[in-house]
């Protein structure tokens, strides 16, 4: 990689692999000149850990969007400090994941989270290239309990239930692409090695493109 700064984002629903491929990238960088700094949200700072625990163990609050300007004020803390970084790689942007995992709260307000997007993007680093990996919920939930299934089991109803949340994130994600141009969809089900591979000729070529 020769062009300047170059931000790249990995995005998706859980169980799509964007921890294996994020890792793939920085692994195959960090030989190159240019070594990577991988930034994993949320949770990546002090404040980070500090908004999940409120926001999982409480007391949360109560509101969609009240919890999403805490996620979004974490993301500012964790990427104020990388501003001159020459490449970074996220795990995860609150301007994709608002509008796609909100889809399943019982408040979710489409036009109400466009609007803190809208409001909110311009302060905060921007990918230049957003990959979503795109599996289908029932290998996502496979791979999920393949990880987890020393650690816990998740009863039938409820499994099925955490299914079809993912599948509606997974549909909101894909629509993605028609609202931002940075986005780029691609299958996350093959072996990881390939789609690290594709990874590495889209982001090629996309930066040729700004270099030009």
């Amino acid at each position: 990689m020769r062009a300047g700064k170059v931000r790249v984002c990995f995005e998706g629903i859980a169980g799509c692999g964007k921890s294996t491929q994020v890792n793939l990238l920085a692994e195959a960088l960090a030989t190159e000149e240019i070594k990577p700094q991988v930034l994993t949200w949320p949770g990546g700072t002090e404040f980070g850990q500090a908004v999940h625990k409120l926001i999982v163990h409480g007391p949360s609050p109560s509101s969609l969007l009240a919890r999403s300007l805490l996620l979004w004020a974490d993301f500012a803390e964790l990427t104020a400090r990388y501003q001159g970084e020459q490449l970074l790689i996220l795990e995860r942007h609150p301007m994709y994941s608002t509008l796609a995992r909100g889809v399943v709260e019982p408040d979710f307000d489409e036009d109400a989270l466009y609007g803190l997007v809208d409001a909110l993007w311009e302060h905060v680093l921007r990918p230049d290239v957003t990959f979503v990996l795109d599996v289908p919920a029932r290998v996502a939930v496979e791979r999920k309990r393949r990880q987890y299934e020393e650690r816990r089991k998740m009863a039938p109803g409820a499994e099925r239930e955490y299914e079809e949340q993912l599948e509606r994130m997974r549909m909101a994600y894909l629509r993605l692409v028609r609202v931002f141009p940075e986005v780029v969809i691609i299958g996350g089900v093959g072996d990881p090695q390939d789609v690290h591979l594709e990874v590495r000729r889209l982001l090629e070529e996309r930066i040729a493109r700004q270099g030009r």
